[in-house]
C-alpha cells in the first residue's frame, strides 16, 4: 500500500509528464524569430508588436533575429520546432518561395506593405508607358510579377539594394523602380523620385492622390508580414495567438508606429489569412486537397474540396 504522501508524489510525476493543455498556453516565454537583421523592417515591426503581446498573452515575447538565406534558417527553425506555440516566426510574403516556408502554418495576418512604382525626376507615368523598353528595377516575389503585368517589355535592371536604384535614377540611367514603400519612403518625401502608382496604398495618407496600379491579377500586388507557427500546432493555440495579435495590431500606439514605417496593420481572422496565401502561392498540403482529409485537418483553409 502507499502511503498518502508517496500517492501524492506520483500524481505530480504524472501531471509533469503530461503535455501542456492549448487553453493553458502560455506558460513560459515565446520566442519571436526574424530571419534578418536588428534594424531592419522585419526586426522592427516584430519588437513593436512583441511589447503588446507580451501584456496580451501574459507571457514575454522575446524578439530572437536568425538572419541568414534570405529568412529561411529562421524558417527552418520554427518548421522543425515542436509544435507548441513557443517559437513564432515572423515574415514576409517571400518566404512561401522557400521550401521551409511551405512548411510553416500561417497563424497571424501582421501588416501590410504597399508596393509603388517610383520614377526618375521629370517623367511621369504616362511617358514610362510611352517608352518602348523602359529600364525598371523590381527585385524580390512581387515587384517582377508587378513588372510583367504594367510593362512586359521593359528591362528589368539589378541594383544590390534600392538605395543604388535610386542613384541611378537621380543620374537619369534608370526610369523607374517597382519596390516596397519602406524601401523608397524618404526618397519619395525628399523629392529624389515620384510615386506615380500604388499596389495596396489604400489607407496611407501619401498615396490619397497616387493611382493604383492596373493589374489583370490584383491579387499578385498584396504583400504581407504575417506570424507562421510549426505545422503541427493546436488549434487553440493559433486561434489564440490570432486573437491577441488583434487586439495588439488594433491599439492607436501601434497604428501610429506603423504609419512611421510605410506599412499597414492588417489583423485578419486565421482563415482569411490562409485563403490569401493560397491564392497567391497555390500552397495546399497534400491532406488539404481531399475532401475527406480536409474536413479532418483544421490546418487547412475553408472551404475544403467538394471531392
Amino acid at each position: 500500500m502507499l502511503d498518502r504522501r508517496s500517492v501524492l508524489a506520483l500524481l505530480a510525476v504524472s501531471l509533469l509528464a503530461r503535455p501542456v493543455r492549448a487553453q493553458q498556453w502560455p506558460t513560459r516565454p515565446i520566442a519571436l524569430t526574424v530571419g534578418f537583421p536588428p534594424s531592419g523592417l522585419f526586426d522592427v515591426i516584430a519588437r513593436a508588436v512583441a511589447n503588446g503581446l507580451s501584456q496580451a498573452l501574459g507571457q514575454q515575447v522575446v524578439v530572437e533575429n536568425v538572419p541568414g538565406a534570405g529568412g529561411t534558417i529562421a524558417a527552418a527553425r520554427v518548421a522543425n520546432s515542436a509544435p507548441d506555440g513557443y517559437r513564432i516566426l515572423l515574415a514576409g510574403s517571400d518566404i512561401f518561395l522557400s521550401q521551409q516556408g511551405r512548411e510553416l502554418l500561417p497563424a497571424a495576418s501582421v501588416a501590410r506593405v504597399p508596393i509603388v512604382l517610383v520614377t526618375r525626376e521629370g517623367l511621369t507615368l504616362q511617358a514610362l508607358r510611352g517608352l518602348p523598353n523602359p529600364r525598371v528595377y523590381a527585385p524580390g516575389y512581387h515587384p517582377p510579377l508587378l513588372l510583367r503585368q504594367l510593362f512586359p517589355n521593359a528591362q528589368s535592371i539589378d541594383f544590390q539594394n534600392p538605395s543604388g536604384a535610386i542613384n541611378a535614377m537621380r543620374a537619369k540611367n534608370l526610369d523607374a523602380a517597382i519596390v516596397s514603400y519602406p524601401a523608397v519612403r524618404a526618397a519619395i518625401a525628399a523629392g529624389q523620385v515620384n510615386a506615380v502608382a500604388v499596389a495596396g496604398g489604400t489607407g496611407i495618407q501619401q498615396f490619397a492622390n497616387v493611382p493604383a496600379m492596373e493589374l489583370s491579377q490584383p491579387a499578385l500586388g498584396i504583400a504581407f508580414v504575417g506570424m507562421f507557427v510549426a505545422r503541427n500546432t493546436a488549434n487553440e493555440i493559433v486561434t489564440r495567438l490570432n486573437g491577441a495579435v488583434g487586439q495588439v495590431l488594433n491599439s492607436p500606439a501601434i497604428r501610429e508606429s506603423f504609419e512611421t514605417l510605410g506599412v499597414l496593420p492588417a489583423p485578419a481572422p486565421v482563415d482569411i489569412f490562409r485563403r490569401d496565401i493560397q491564392v497567391q502561392y497555390g500552397v495546399t498540403p497534400d491532406p488539404c486537397k481531399k475532401k475527406d482529409t480536409c474536413e479532418n485537418d483544421k490546418s487547412c483553409p475553408r472551404p475544403c474540396p467538394t471531392s
